[in-house]
């Protein structure tokens, strides 16, 4: 599960998914992908997760696609779903 995680965060992060968060939050980002410290795993998978929380998935085509593979993986290790909603009804909200 770890290096899925790690595989699927690097997706996002090269599809733009965070390129609103500031470059100090990227650079931790990039350090938590190249981490490769078995006992450190699950730290390693909670932090990035927790990235995934942040994202923008209203920034690439491939967002839908990467979101569902995402809440996909958050079911599994049991964390929250991340909630998403079409334009429409974002825009309906406010």
């Amino acid at each position: 599960m770890k290096n899925a995680i790690v595989n699927l965060s690097a997706e996002l992060l090269n599809y733009g998914i965070f390129n609103h968060l500031s470059n100090a939050e990227i650079s931790q980002l990039h350090r938590l992908l190249l981490l490769d410290d078995l006992y450190a795993a699950n730290r390693q998978i909670m932090a990035l997760t927790n990235y995934w929380y942040k994202g923008n998935y209203f920034s690439t085509a491939a967002s839908q696609r990467l979101l569902q593979k995402g809440n996909e993986y958050l079911q599994r290790i049991g964390r929250p779903l991340i909630e998403s909603c079409s334009l429409e009804e974002f825009f309906e909200m406010g």
